[in-house]
């Protein structure tokens, strides 16, 4: 067996695999298994950073990663400091063309990366989005990109709509060109205005089906069930304005100014959904201007059940 940090003088890969992991042993084992089942591992790295684990994740990792043949890194924080301190370090250990960010609790077709690769290298695209596949306990969701282009792509994720970094190949110099830099301690939200930001400096985008990326659901320690929080709600309202001044630096404010009424329409549905009746009731005024829309917001939501509770947390009675 090899040793996971030892360095191996190769070509550069052309895609580098970024899994931030943090007290998943339940999962973790099943993501890197997906990863080193790839078709396409010769062109591939694997970098994983230890965000401080305290179950067994960090010997899973260890094990799993002895095992492969492509090179691989294991890098470990001092101290627990959240996804999106995480993301930062595994940016900057990255030497791929491409990355793709695999969350340790999800895991990937064995064809992901190929085809993901394939499709960037025949559109030549700065972001390939896949299908995502959300895992519940007794079923499983589809969730497909709705637009075919890029400006359409970019008000998708605008409405909060397949905002995930997860599920996209992405040209790894385009970081660094779209000024994306995750902010410390903002762990909730942080794909929406980096993906915002991302599609919005790529100079194309494209989509592949038949290969998905697979979104555990029955994870309660993972992140996005873990928001039951004021520090959730902060990170939420922070991403909203990131992007509203993001739209403003660009001079697309008032052209996407309802997409961006229907995230925000999201956020406080979020707060009622996610948070505890107290969190909720301190939020419920936020975002005044949502009743204003009522109607648009109604007819953008899918669901009676859905319908109804928009227009109870619109008017502030939630």
């Amino acid at each position: 067996m090899k040793n996971p940090n030892e360095t191996i003088t190769q070509p550069s890969p052309r895609v580098s695999i970024l899994i931030p992991v943090y007290n998943t042993e339940r999962y973790v084992g099943r993501c890197l298994d997906s990863i080193a089942a790839q078709t396409a591992a010769s062109l591939i790295e694997l970098i994983v950073v230890d965000d401080c684990s305290t179950d067994g994740s960090p010997a899973i990792v260890q094990q799993k990663l002895s095992a492969v043949t492509f090179p691989t890194q294991i890098i470990r924080h001092a101290q627990n400091s959240g996804q999106a301190a995480a993301r930062n370090t595994l940016l900057q250990a990255a030497k791929g063309d491409f990355v793709l960010f695999v969350d340790s609790d999800d895991y990937v077709d064995a064809d992901y990366v190929e085809k993901l690769l394939v499709a960037a290298e025949r559109e030549e695209a700065d972001i390939v989005v896949s299908d995502i596949v959300k895992e519940f306990a007794t079923h499983s969701d589809i969730i497909k990109p709705l637009a075919t282009d890029k400006e359409g792509f970019f008000r998708e994720v605008l409405r909060g709509i397949n905002v995930y970094l997860a599920n996209k190949l992405i040209r790894r110099s385009l970081f660094a060109e779209a000024g994306v830099e995750f902010v410390p301690g903002r762990d909730m939200s942080e794909d929406y205005y980096a993906t915002l930001r991302l599609v919005h400096h790529a100079a194309n985008v494209t989509f592949v089906t038949g290969s998905v990326y697979h979104y555990e659901q029955t994870n309660d320690s993972a992140t996005t069930h873990r928001c039951a929080t004021t520090q959730a709600v902060s990170s939420w309202m922070f991403a909203v304005d990131k992007s509203n001044q993001f739209l403003t630096e660009i001079g697309k404010a008032q052209e996407c100014a309802y997409d961006l009424i229907l995230y925000k329409a999201t956020v406080k549905f979020w707060i009622l959904d996610r948070t505890t009746l107290t969190i909720a009731r301190q939020y419920a005024n936020i975002y005044p201007e949502l009743r204003a829309h009522w109607r648009e917001i109604i007819k953008a939501t899918r669901g009676k059940l859905m319908k109804l509770a928009m227009v109870l947390i619109i008017c502030g009675h939630c």
